[in-house]
C-alpha cells in the first residue's frame, strides 16, 4: 500500500470513529449548507453578547372584553352597520367587540331576542361539523352568536361570529334570558324615569310567593286558549343556519298550539270576558326562576308577561292615538331604589328600519326601471317616553305585575306583534323587519 493510500484510509477511520457525543461538539456556522461552507468547533463560535430579557409587559387586547363582573342585568347590542357588539350592564358599556353578521344572501334578523340556550363546544349539523365554541344561541330556527372567523365584513350564514377571546369572556358574564338586540346601527340604553314605569313596583307583602298566593285560590285559570302558548317541544339538536321564512301557526281550540303563536292578532274566541280581563295558561302551578317579562304589542292590542321562558298570562290593552307609530322599546329594571321597592329602568329604542318604496317606472332603456329609494318604514320613530305615554296599563295588569317586579324585569313596547319564533323555550322574540 503507498503512502498516500495510508494516509487517505486513516483520514476515513478518524472521521468514521466521532461519535455522537462528539459530533454535537461541532455545529454548523453559516445560513444554509453551501459548498465551502466551513464546520467549527464549538471553541470557535463568535461570541455573541446575550441580553437580559425584560419581561415584557402584557398589553390588553383593544377588542377584548375586560374582565368584569357585571353590575346588575346584562344587554348585548349588536349593530350590523358597524359590524360591532356591544356589551352593558347597569353602570354603562363594559365590553365592545367587532363581529362578522349575516350576509345579503343569509342576512342576521333584527329585533329583540335574549339567549335561550348556551353550548361551550358546539358544532354545526350542516357545516361539515364545523367548531363553533362558546354558541349563545338567540332562536331555535338557526340564529346565534358564537366564536369565527372574522374577515372584517358581514360573511355569516345569519349567525353573529365573535373573536374567540371576547367570545369566552361574554359567555363567563351572560345566562339564560340575558337579552340580544340586534339593530342596523349603533344603540345604547339610557336612564329613564316614567310614571308608568312607577307603577310596576313590588309590593311591600311581596316576600309570599305568587304561586302560592294563586294555590290559596287568590286568582284562578280562567282559559288555556291563547294566542302565545308555547310549541309541543323544543329541538335538542338544531342546526345554526339560516332562519326559514315564518309560516302561519294553526291554533286548536282545547290544546295548547302545535306551533309558535303566529305574527297575527288572536282569534276572537281567544279574548277573555269583560269581567275577567286576565287570561292565564294553565292551571295554578310554581313559577320559573328568571325576571318577568312583559310585551306590549299595539298590532295584537294585547299584554303578554312570560316568566323562566313560560307564558303567565295576558290581557288586553289600549292606546293613546292607535293610528301613530310607536317603534320597538326595551325597558329594563337594572336595580331597586333606596326603598326596596320602586326600579330604576332604562330604554333602549330600535332605529326604524328601512324599506324600498316603490316608485314609477321610468324607461332609462327597453325595461329598465327606476331604482327605488330606501326609506324608513316608520317616520318618525316615537320616543321612548312618548311610547310610555300611550300605554294604558289596565288596573288589574298592574296589580298582577306588582308581585313580580325585581331587577331584571323588562318591558317590551312594540308596533310589532308576536312572531313565529316566540314558543315554547323562548323569552319574547321580536323582530323589526
Amino acid at each position: 500500500m503507498s503512502g498516500f493510500s495510508a494516509i487517505a484510509l486513516g483520514a476515513a477511520l478518524t472521521i468514521l470513529s466521532v461519535g455522537t457525543a462528539d459530533a454535537s461538539y461541532y455545529y454548523y456556522y453559516g445560513q444554509s449548507a453551501q459548498p465551502g461552507s466551513v464546520y467549527l468547533p464549538a471553541q470557535q463560535r463568535p461570541a455573541v453578547k446575550k441580553q437580559a430579557r425584560r419581561p415584557k409587559a402584557e398589553q390588553p387586547k383593544k377588542d377584548a372584553a375586560a374582565p368584569h363582573q357585571p353590575r346588575g342585568p346584562l344587554t348585548i347590542v349588536v349593530s350590523l352597520g358597524e359590524q360591532r357588539a356591544r356589551v352593558f350592564d347597569a353602570t354603562g358599556q363594559i365590553a365592545e367587540a367587532p363581529v362578522s353578521s349575516g350576509t345579503k344572501a343569509h342576512p342576521t334578523f333584527t329585533g329583540v331576542f335574549s339567549v335561550i340556550q348556551k353550548d361551550r363546544y358546539h358544532h354545526s349539523n350542516l357545516y361539515n361539523n364545523a367548531p363553533m365554541p362558546y354558541m349563545q344561541r338567540l332562536t331555535w330556527s338557526g340564529t346565534a352568536m358564537h366564536t369565527g372567523v372574522l374577515p372584517g365584513y358581514a360573511a355569516s350564514h345569519g349567525c353573529i361570529r365573535l373573536p374567540n377571546s371576547f367570545a369566552s369572556q361574554l359567555w363567563g358574564m351572560t345566562k339564560l334570558g340575558t337579552r340580544v338586540v340586534v339593530a342596523r346601527s349603533g344603540v345604547t340604553p339610557v336612564d329613564i324615569s316614567h310614571p308608568q314605569l312607577a307603577l310596576l313596583k313590588r309590593k311591600p307583602d311581596a316576600a309570599t310567593p305568587i304561586a302560592d298566593s294563586r294555590a290559596a285560590g287568590k286568582s284562578a285559570a280562567v282559559d288555556s286558549t291563547v294566542s302565545d302558548a308555547p310549541s309541543p317541544a323544543v329541538p335538542s339538536g338544531e342546526p345554526l343556519a339560516a332562519e326559514p321564512a315564518p309560516t302561519p301557526a294553526v291554533e286548536p281550540v282545547a290544546t295548547p298550539a302545535a306551533s309558535p303563536a303566529a305574527d297575527t292578532p288572536a282569534p276572537a274566541a281567544a279574548a277573555p270576558a269583560p269581567s275577567t280581563p286576565l287570561v292565564e295558561y294553565g292551571p295554578p302551578r310554581p313559577m320559573k326562576p328568571g325576571p318577568v317579562s312583559i310585551f306590549v304589542s299595539k298590532k295584537e292590542g294585547k299584554l303578554f308577561v312570560r316568566k323562566g321562558f313560560e307564558p303567565i298570562y295576558e290581557t288586553p290593552i289600549t292606546f293613546a292615538r292607535p293610528d301613530a307609530v310607536l317603534g320597538t322599546h326595551v325597558f329594563t329594571a337594572t336595580a331597586f331604589e333606596d326603598d326596596g321597592q320602586a326600579l330604576r329602568w332604562t330604554a333602549l329604542s330600535l332605529p326604524p328600519e328601512l324599506r324600498a318604496e316603490p316608485t314609477a317606472e321610468t324607461r332609462k332603456g327597453k325595461g329598465a326601471k327606476a331604482a327605488a329609494p330606501a326609506i324608513a318604514a316608520a317616520t318618525p320613530t316615537a320616543s321612548a317616553k312618548d311610547a310610555l305615554d300611550r300605554v294604558q296599563l289596565p288596573a288589574e295588569a298592574v296589580e298582577r305585575l306588582a308581585e313580580l317586579m325585581s331587577p331584571g324585569a323588562s318591558l317590551i313596547v312594540s308596533d310589532k306583534g308576536l312572531g313565529s319564533h316566540t314558543g315554547r323555550g323562548t323569552d319574547f322574540i321580536v323582530l323589526s323587519r
